[in-house]
């Protein structure tokens, strides 16, 4: 996990990988993995039932779905720059089937159209930004699932595998890639992109064993090429060209997961061999151009082995959480790679053959750490803190991540109105003075059905070193109205 893995890691909700001065990959919010949750004893009501009809008919299918209305505003563009940054409608369809007791099945799609783009002008923006956030329609959760006798339990399809205990760090919870084009705006559920898989589990008083095999790769969703959160804007406006990725085929990997719940919380064992969904960069050719090299690079996807411990606890009203993986082939780019090829050229060897002798990455493996607390002892009130760290083994100077990073988050929620009315602030904050990022939202559920929200990020840099630096003027004003179905 190099730079940009952190940055994924706070900002996006998830991964992303990348060879430059200021990489880092895979990363994204991870799910909660409360188990049990808080325990809380209520007495049963007396409540009397009206008869019932027991020769009405029950649907064994169900069709539901949202519509939803967004849009988002930068407020510190400049110039030509162009201040309306989205106005988007999406339409999000379910189907589920029941076939029996035991069995049942869903379809469902999303798609979305964003107008803003038209209304400001095509032809002021990079095909890669329109190609990646004008349009797009996907199939999303698609799976049969049904149990057997003796606990024994079986769901294949795109589904979301949601492991781990981080709601900040992409540490155990290896199976799904994230939607990391815009920075801190997807919430968590809709940050996990759907894999086709199959998961087998058996259930026996409170033990759990997963076996998961994946059956297609799908790496994160990045920001378009030239976009306003271009990941490799830096590398790009030195001349560097980024080829079309390299995606693999075959052997998508498998994952295993033993969970034992006890009384208020739960203790969780992983594997994973699994390709990383952030990508790194691999030096494809050197070409002289006015009579300097030209790079040319293209991301690739590494297998990554992930051997890893989670657990919780109640404790009245707080939690303690925790996760611990020891990850074998992460990769980091090298900071030496313009050193290399002029090194090789003024040696004399052939533009052509310099790829071949440059060495642009590292594979190393990295530990990772992340301590967690959430406290509901405050009525309509939850805090939550967590603080993630990890460590490059066998660090050199000659990579573009330092040895050591992390970062901290912070959430403050508060309900009202019967619940109908959240407010929510998030603050992530990253390790070596790199940056922090603040969004605070509210929302508001108008009437049956219908949902009213809106918000602000900030992304904040301390300097002109900074990861968040080219990113420090993307501020964004953000609303939304949801009816769902």
């Amino acid at each position: 996990m190099n730079r940009w893995l952190m940055v994924a890691m706070a900002v996006w909700f998830q991964s992303s990988a990348a060879w430059a001065q200021d990489g880092f990959d895979d990363a994204g919010f991870g799910d909660s993995g409360f188990g049990d949750g808080f325990d809380t004893e209520v007495s049963a009501p007396v409540v009397e039932l009206d008869a019932v009809d027991t020769n009405s008919v029950v649907q064994p299918w169900s069709f539901y779905g949202f519509m939803k209305g967004e849009a988002g505003y930068s407020p510190q563009k400049e110039g030509d720059e162009k201040k309306l940054t989205k106005l988007q409608g999406t339409l999000n369809l379910s189907f589920d089937y029941r076939l029996n007791d035991q069995w049942r099945s869903k379809v469902s799609t999303n798609g979305f159209v964003n107008q803003a783009y038209q209304i400001n002008g095509r032809s002021g923006y990079t095909q890669g930004t329109l190609d990646v956030y004008e349009q797009e329609f996907e199939l999303r959760d698609t799976y049969i699932e049904g149990s057997f006798s003796s606990g024994l339990s079986v769901k294949t399809g795109r589904q979301v595998l949601a492991w781990g205990q981080s709601d900040s760090s992409q540490i155990n919870d290896m199976a799904n890639p994230r939607d990391n084009r815009e920075m801190g705006m997807v919430d968590i559920e809709d940050a996990r992109i759907p894999v086709a898989a199959t998961k087998l589990a058996w259930v026996n008083d409170g033990l759990e064993l997963d076996l998961v095999a994946l059956h297609e790769f799908r790496p994160n969703k990045t920001p378009g090429a030239g976009s306003e959160f271009d990941l490799l804007g830096s590398l790009r406006s030195q001349g560097v060209v980024v080829n079309p990725d390299d995606q693999p085929t075959g052997q998508d990997g498998f994952m295993v997961r033993l969970y034992q719940s006890y009384n208020g919380g739960d203790a969780v064992v992983y594997y994973a061999d699994t390709y990383s969904d952030g990508f790194y960069l691999d030096l494809s050719s050197v070409a002289m151009v006015g009579g300097k090299p030209a790079l040319s690079m293209t991301p690739r996807y590494k297998k990554v082995k992930s051997v890893g411990l989670s657990g919780n606890k109640v404790f009245g009203g707080l939690l303690l959480k925790g996760e611990l993986a020891q990850k074998q082939g992460m990769v980091y780019g090298r900071n030496d790679l313009a050193t290399q090829v002029g090194g090789l050229l003024q040696q004399g060897v052939f533009p052509g053959a310099v790829s071949g002798q440059v060495i642009s990455f590292e594979e190393k493996d990295v530990t990772q750490v992340m301590a967690g607390v959430e406290y509901m002892g405050f009525v309509d009130l939850t805090l939550t803190m967590e603080v993630t760290y990890e460590k490059i083994n066998d660090w050199q100077d000659t990579l573009s991540s330092k040895e050591t990073g992390g970062v901290s988050f912070s959430s403050v929620d508060y309900a009202a109105l019967n619940d109908t009315l959240h407010t929510r602030f998030i603050w992530f904050q990253l390790f070596n003075l790199d940056g922090g990022v603040y969004r605070v939202n509210v929302d508001y559920d108008w009437m049956d059905g219908v949902n009213v929200s809106g918000g602000y990020i900030s992304y904040q840099s301390p300097g002109p070193t900074s990861l968040l630096e080219a990113y420090a003027k993307n501020d964004r004003v953000i609303a939304a109205l949801k009816y769902s179905f």
